[in-house]
């Protein structure tokens, strides 16, 4: 059975050597249509071992309001990352359709590169 309460990661038991590791948030407001974004510290100490690799644990895991992604920052290299949800409000969002109603929003899609 799949536990909410735990994010589990990648990350060998043993192999982070150097380095911090950051874990990025994000959450989804009641309102559906902004995301909050942060970030916090964390030690090898406030992680577990599942299956040989990190896990964080706490009641936050279960929100299913919220993403995580854990990044290792090593001087200037960081670890490639993908955000993980159980939020799927977004999806509403990555239609065609709503991509054409938010072009138009700010007055239509341009050629402009940025």
């Amino acid at each position: 059975m799949l536990n909410k309460s735990l994010f589990t990661t990648i990350l060998k038991v043993g192999a982070v050597v150097g380095g911090r590791l950051w874990l990025y948030t994000a959450e989804q407001d009641k309102d559906y249509n902004t995301v909050r974004f942060g970030k916090c510290l964390v030690e090898l100490d406030d992680m577990v071992a599942v299956d040989g690799c990190y896990a964080l644990k706490g009641k936050e895991f279960a929100n299913p309001m919220r993403g995580w992604a854990l990044v290792l920052v090593n001087g200037e290299r960081c670890s490639p990352q993908t955000i993980v949800t159980r939020c799927t409000y977004y999806q509403r969002f990555t239609t065609d359709e709503a991509l054409q109603a938010a072009a138009k929003s700010y007055k239509g899609l341009t050629k402009d590169v940025w």
